[in-house]
C-alpha cells in the first residue's frame, strides 16, 4: 500500500508540475478536439499489439524449449497488459504472466527468464533505434549536452545490452549466492534466445514492428490535431519517451510519460500544451486498449483460462 501511495503521489506531483508550468485551458481543449475516429483508431492500432506481442513471448518461449499455444499466450499477454495499466508498477502485468504460465507446468526458471527476455528485447530495440535514428536526431536537438545524452543513452544502452548476454562467462566466484546464480541463469537463456538463428531475429523483428504500430498510433492522435508532428518525429522520439516510462515510479508511466513527451516532441516544434495533450491521449488510449484483458479475467473468474492442446510441450 506504502509503495502505491508514493507512486501514485509521484504521478500526481509530476502531472500537477506538467499543468502549473502550461495553459491548462489549451490542454483540455485539445482533449476535446481530438476526432473520435482518430482516437477508435489509435486504440485499435495499440491493442492489435497484442498479437505480435504474444507471438515474440512465444518466439522466446521456443527458443528455451518450451511450447505455448498462441491463442492462451495471447489470453494471458492481454490480461499481462490489463495488469500494467492497473497495477502501480508496469511490471505488475509480467508478474501475473508469470504466474500464470507457471500454473501451466513451466518451470519458474523459464517462466520468470522468457518474460524478462521478452522485455529486453523490446528494450534492446528500442535502444537500437535511437542509435540508427542519431542523425535525424541530431537534425531537430540542438545543442551539445543533449545530443552527448542521447549518445551515452543509445551506447550504453547496447553496450549493456551484449555485456549481459555474456554475464555468466564471469569467473564463479561471483556466482556463489542464489541471486547472482539466478542472474547468471537468465544471461544464458538471453544468450540462447538472442543468438538463435530462427528465434532471435523473429523476436527483434516483432520488438520492431510493436515500436513502429505504437509510433503510428501517436501520429495518428498528432494528425487528427492538426499538429505538425511528422510519422518520422514520431518513431525516432517515442522510443526515449518508452525508456523514461519503463522507470517504475509511477503508476503505469503517468506523469513520467507527459513530462517526457513535453521535452521529446518540444524538439519537434510541440507546444508544452500540445505535446501534454498529445501524451494524456496516447495514455488514454493505451488504457482502452488494456480493457479487453480485464474481460478476458472477469470472463476467467481470475483463474487461469484453460491452455489450448496445441504445443504444450517443447516444440519439434
Amino acid at each position: 500500500m506504502k509503495k502505491l501511495l508514493l507512486k501514485g503521489a509521484v504521478s500526481a506531483i509530476l502531472i500537477w508540475l506538467l499543468l502549473r508550468n502550461t495553459n491548462t485551458d489549451a490542454v483540455v481543449d485539445q482533449l476535446f478536439d481530438v476526432g473520435w475516429r482518430a482516437f477508435v483508431l489509435s486504440t485499435a492500432l495499440l491493442a492489435a499489439l497484442s498479437l505480435p506481442a504474444t507471438l515474440r513471448w512465444q518466439t522466446v518461449l521456443r527458443a528455451l524449449g518450451r511450447g505455448l499455444a498462441f491463442l492462451h499466450g495471447l489470453r494471458l499477454v492481454l490480461v499481462g497488459l490489463f495488469f500494467n495499466q492497473v497495477l502501480p508498477s508496469n511490471v505488475g502485468g509480467d508478474a501475473v504472466r508469470i504466474w500464470q504460465v507457471r500454473r501451466d507446468g513451466v518451470d519458474l526458471r523459464t517462466a520468470i527468464n522468457s518474460v524478462v527476455i521478452d522485455r529486453l528485447m523490446a528494450l534492446g530495440v528500442l535502444f537500437l533505434i535511437i542509435a540508427v535514428s542519431l542523425p535525424a536526431l541530431f537534425a531537430i536537438v540542438p545543442g551539445p549536452v543533449a545530443r552527448t545524452a542521447i549518445v551515452l543513452l543509445a551506447g550504453g544502452g547496447l553496450v549493456g545490452y551484449v555485456l549481459f548476454a555474456f554475464l555468466d562467462r564471469l569467473p564463479d566466484f561471483f556466482f556463489r549466492w542464489r541471486a547472482t546464480k539466478a542472474i547468471a541463469a537468465l544471461s544464458t537463456d538471453f544468450r540462447t534466445a538472442i543468438s538463435s538463428p530462427r528465434y532471435g531475429a523473429m523476436a527483434l523483428a516483432l520488438s520492431l514492428f510493436i515500436q513502429l504500430v505504437s509510433a503510428l498510433s501517436v501520429f495518428v492522435l498528432a494528425a487528427s490535431l492538426e499538429y505538425r508532428v511528422s510519422l518520422l518525429d514520431c518513431v525516432i522520439l517515442m522510443p526515449p519517451v518508452i525508456l523514461a516510462t519503463a522507470i517504475p515510479i509511477s503508476i503505469a508511466g503517468w506523469g513520467v510519460r507527459e513530462g517526457a513527451m513535453v521535452v521529446a516532441f518540444g524538439y519537434a516544434g510541440l507546444s508544452p500544451h500540445d505535446a501534454l495533450a498529445l501524451s494524456v491521449l496516447f495514455g488514454a488510449a493505451m488504457v482502452c486498449a488494456s480493457l479487453p484483458g480485464g474481460l478476458v479475467w472477469i470472463a476467467s473468474g481470475g483463474r487461469r483460462p484453460p491452455p489450448d492442446t496445441a504445443e504444450e510441450g517443447a516444440p519439434s
